[in-house]
């Protein structure tokens, strides 16, 4: 429910899940891949949807993040949008 209330049908969202996990995918209709935490560090100026886990957001350095939600241990997160 998390990812579904705060990204739209069809976004990628980025995991600190260790594993692929394909009933996250068919629930949330979302695209959701699993990544190193240095790989979505620097996935970050790309503006995506991150699912962490709290240890990885702890020591992930995301400037101008905002928190959308938390579920069961893990927070969605993304950049604030730019003003225009």
């Amino acid at each position: 429910a998390l990812i579904q209330e705060h990204t739209e049908v069809g976004a990628v969202i980025y995991t600190s899940f260790i594993y692929g996990r394909p009933s996250l995918d068919f629930y949330s209709d979302r695209r959701v891949i699993s990544m190193e935490a240095v790989e979505l560090q620097e996935l970050w100026s790309t503006q995506p949807y991150l699912l962490l886990d709290q240890a990885t957001l702890e020591v992930l350095q995301l400037p101008g993040s905002i928190t959308l939600g938390t579920a069961e241990g893990f927070t969605l997160v993304a950049a604030e949008a730019s003003p225009l």
